[in-house]
C-alpha cells in the first residue's frame, strides 16, 4: 500500500493515539472505473520525508473491508483492499524562506496536489486511491492520484471529519498533467482517530496480510 504513497512523498512515519473505532465515510464516482464502498475510516498525525526535510501531516484513510485500526493494531492489514488515503498539510516558511510543511491545527479547506509544481494553496491536500489484491500486493493498474478539487475538513482532533470533491487520474507527467482521463470522486467522512495506523502507510510498512 505505501507504494505510492512513497514514490510522491517519500518515507512516512506516524504516531497516534485514541481508541479502536471504525469511523464511516461514504463516496460517489470511480476510480479508474471501479465503485469506491469505504466500510470504515481511521485517521492520525503523520511525519512524512520530503525533499525539503521532515513535515508533518494529518493523514485520512478510507477503506474496504472495515475494522481496518483493529487490523493494523495487531500488525496486520486486509486482504483484497480498497483504499484512499488522504494526506493533510500546511506550508510554512521558516526563517531564511525555506519552505516547510506543518500539520493542520483547524479545520477548512484543502486544496488538491498533485506533487508537481507550486501547490494552489498554503493549506494542501493530496489524495491517492490503491487497490490490493489476496496477497497484499498493490495492484499498480487501479491506482489512481488526486490531480484536482477540494477535501474540506469540517472537525479536526481525535478524529477527522470532513467532506471532498476531488479529481482523479492514474497518475501526472512531469508537467503536472494527467496521463489518464479523470474521474470525479465526492463523499464524506467521520474518521476514528487510530493507534497502529503507521504500520501500515509507512513506507517500511510491517503489517503482515491477513489469512
Amino acid at each position: 500500500m505505501a507504494r505510492l504513497a512513497f514514490l510522491l512523498l517519500a518515507a512516512l512515519g506516524l504516531s497516534c493515539g485514541g481508541g479502536l473505532g471504525s469511523g464511516t465515510a461514504s463516496l460517489s464516482g470511480t476510480v479508474r472505473g471501479e465503485a469506491q464502498t469505504p466500510k470504515g475510516a481511521v485517521s492520525s498525525t503523520a511525519t512524512i520525508e520530503t525533499t525539503v526535510g521532515p513535515a508533518n501531516v494529518a493523514v485520512v484513510v478510507l477503506s474496504n473491508p472495515g475494522g481496518l485500526c483493529a487490523e493494523v493494531s495487531a500488525n496486520r492489514e486486509p486482504k483484497s483492499a480498497q483504499y484512499l488515503l488522504l494526506f493533510l498539510g500546511v506550508l510554512s516558511a521558516q526563517d531564511g524562506g525555506a519552505a516547510t510543511i506543518i500539520a493542520p491545527t483547524a479545520g477548512g479547506d484543502f486544496a488538491v496536489y498533485s506533487g508537481v509544481g507550486q501547490p494552489a494553496s498554503t493549506s494542501l491536500a493530496i489524495v491517492l486511491a490503491q487497490t490490493t489484491d489476496a496477497a497484499c500486493h498493490d495492484q499498480t493498474a487501479l491506482d489512481a492520484t488526486g490531480i484536482s478539487g477540494t477535501v474540506h475538513v469540517s472537525n479536526l482532533g481525535k478524529g477527522i471529519a470532513g467532506s471532498l470533491d476531488v479529481m482523479l487520474a492514474a497518475g501526472v507527467d512531469g508537467n503536472g498533467q494527467p496521463t489518464s482521463a479523470l474521474e470525479h470522486l465526492t463523499g464524506s467522512f467521520s474518521a476514528s482517530d487510530c493507534p497502529g495506523l503507521g504500520a501500515l502507510v509507512s513506507a517500511t510498512r510491517t503489517t503482515q496480510c491477513a489469512q
